[in-house]
């Protein structure tokens, strides 16, 4: 958000600043951008140098991969650029003031306002290179988490995703840690294939056609033979049947992702567990499955869990490690969040250091339709392995590494 001071700058550049922002945007959406050979405007052939040298860069190369014939990602690239120019415009116009103030430069209170204007236009001028490769190196930095962001949640071009995923991309190069889960994340999502294997049936119902039936039930039948001769219609409806449509709906349940947060969990434990709770969203996506992501310590949070794209990232990035640990309690509360859709194949993982004692019975998932992989790190749980095995499910001891986090999603995607 820019603050009045920025849109004073803003307003101050008056024709120069459209001719920035054109060039700006042209210059990530053309292909083959051209500049002229020089400008006679003297601030302007300033910019001009500036872009002609950043052409030349790799900086360029990378965002023009991102923004070339893209409108939507060159606007947001420029957008953050400008915003981030007039922002580092504000800052060094606040410096010079403060040491005008101290008397750095005599004569700033007894200025004309005409006097003002000119000092101010100057201080900008002197500024504008250094503020916008300030700007550059800023937006790039957005821009390449922007894509990574845009990658993990991956939904789309509907209205207001783009408006999304910039408040949520802000948000994350805020919080302590984010870079190394991403980039965690990046790794191992590369070797997630992009078509896996997904377990389907026929209904009368669905998603995708698979092909078409003989039927003598009315209502299934399609519109065309309803709408027969009735001699013919009844003709039908006495011998062959008629033609319905045959529906293929996934047969693959949710992916109940669990995450100890409690304090011991606070490190390399925790970083590895969001990294691949992230890794394990992107699969449900792949796979079309349902995604419920819930952390606990001695209780489960959220007070619902959380399926919203845009919500679970950035619950998995900024959630803490504090408090005790109650698997029971978290197993229990995932059964429950799962009954509604037991007539699916549902997968519970959890991922926990806990060494507290789970009474749960193997019978209670599978009434539910539901197996639990336990993945158990630094340390061993008995009963939370007998329940794991007892539910047909798998108990894994965790290794800290992309190794360890493939190992889970290579059996979560068979």
């Amino acid at each position: 958000m820019l603050t009045s001071n920025s849109r004073a700058i803003a307003i101050s550049l008056k024709d120069k600043l459209p001719i920035i922002i054109g060039d700006t945007y042209f210059l990530h959406y053309t292909l083959f951008p051209m500049l002229t050979d020089s400008n006679e405007d003297f601030m302007l052939e300033k910019v001009r140098g500036f872009f002609r040298e950043y052409m030349d860069s790799e900086d360029y190369r990378i965002m023009h991969s991102y923004t070339a014939y893209d409108d939507i990602m060159s606007s947001i690239y420029t957008t953050k650029f400008i915003e981030e120019l007039l922002k580092k415009l504000e800052d060094e116009l606040t410096q010079r003031g403060q040491q005008m103030q101290s008397g750095s430069e005599q004569g700033w209170k007894s200025q004309s306002i005409i006097g003002l204007e000119q000092k101010f236009q100057e201080i900008i001028q002197e500024s504008l290179v250094r503020s916008m490769a300030h700007a550059k190196n800023k937006t790039k930095e957005f821009m390449e988490k922007f894509n990574d962001v845009r990658e993990l949640v991956d939904v789309g071009k509907k209205p207001g995703t783009f408006r999304n995923i910039i408040d949520l991309t802000e948000k994350i190069m805020k919080i302590y840690d984010a870079e190394r889960i991403l980039s965690f994340t990046k790794k191992t999502t590369k070797s997630i294939p992009l078509f896996t294997k997904i377990k389907k049936r026929r209904e009368k119902h669905g998603d995708e056609l698979f092909g078409y039936k003989l039927t003598r039930d009315v209502k299934e039948a399609i519109s065309r033979e309803i709408a027969l001769p009735e001699e013919l219609f009844y003709y039908k409806l006495a011998s062959t049947g008629f033609m319905a449509k045959e529906k293929i709906v996934s047969g693959e349940g949710a992916y109940y992702v669990a995450i100890d947060k409690s304090g011991s969990m606070i490190g390399e434990k925790t970083i590895w567990a969001r990294s691949v709770a992230l890794s394990l969203f992107k699969l449900a996506k792949r796979k079309k499955r349902k995604f419920f992501l819930r952390f606990f310590d001695a209780e489960v949070h959220p007070e619902k869990p959380i399926s919203n794209p845009f919500d679970a990232l950035e619950l998995i990035l900024k959630v803490g490690s504090e408090g005790g640990t109650n698997i029971n309690k978290t197993i229990r509360t995932a059964i429950k969040d799962l009954h509604e859709l037991r007539d699916k194949t549902n997968t519970i993982i959890i991922i926990t250091d806990g060494k507290d004692d789970v009474n749960i019975k193997a019978e209670e998932l599978k009434e539910n339709n539901a197996s639990l992989i336990a993945v158990m790190i630094k340390g061993e749980n008995e009963s939370l392995r007998k329940l794991a095995e007892g539910s047909k499910g798998q108990y894994l001891k965790a290794e800290l590494t992309e190794e360890g986090a493939l190992k889970l999603i290579n059996l979560l995607r068979r």
